[in-house]
């Protein structure tokens, strides 16, 4: 079956679990235009990307791990996502900013 990409995002879901604390996604795993953060950790967690291309865009990044997760790229300062909350996001020239409608 053939994964349907846009603009080199794949239309689909990532759930990943940061029970282990700190990581970086893979291409792969970045490339998903939904992620969402689960597991137990024990603190704060600080999700990087690898290289990813400015305009990169994520539909919904959500964090249901019961802790602080801060999604970021290599670098870069990242937008915090309280537990239970979720934020449209994308990739500046440099780093991850969140994107919001007033």
């Amino acid at each position: 079956m053939a994964v349907l990409t846009v603009a080199g995002m794949k239309v689909g879901r990532l759930t990943k679990d940061v029970t282990d604390g700190s990581c970086t996604l893979t291409d792969e795993e970045a490339s998903s235009s939904i992620i969402e953060f689960t597991g137990t950790p024990s603190g704060a967690v600080t999700v990087t990307l690898p290289s990813i291309p400015d305009g990169f865009v994520w539909a919904c990044v959500r964090n249901n791990s019961g802790q602080t997760v801060t999604f970021k790229a290599p670098g870069g300062t990242g937008i915090t996502i309280a537990d239970g909350k979720a934020k449209p996001a994308y990739c500046g020239a440099s780093d991850v900013c969140a994107s919001y409608v007033a």
